[in-house]
């Protein structure tokens, strides 16, 4: 606890700032594509912007979510179970 007032629960922030960049996507999918060089542009400069914003700040796992280790600590590059495909064992 921070005793100054001045204390920022960054997990809650990060989680807020994911949510306003996703929400950002979602209405940017909305508006359609923009035809020409001009949509290109601006396409691949939103796009550049949602992806740095993701690799310098990737969100925290939920709770109870697969790598959460409880304490919100990250886990980075350890990949999920695999998964079978479907298909498997059919003729």
């Amino acid at each position: 606890s921070n005793t100054m007032g001045a204390g920022v629960d960054l997990e809650a922030k990060q989680r807020a700032d994911t949510e306003t960049v996703k929400r950002a996507q979602v209405e940017y999918r909305a508006v359609g594509l923009v035809p020409g060089k001009v949509g290109r542009e601006l396409s691949d400069r939103f796009r550049a912007a949602c992806d740095l914003f993701f690799r310098q700040s990737p969100p925290p796992p939920a709770a109870g979510a697969p790598g959460s280790d409880g304490d919100g600590a990250r886990r980075r590059g350890r990949p999920g179970p695999r998964r079978e495909s479907s298909s498997r064992g059919q003729a």
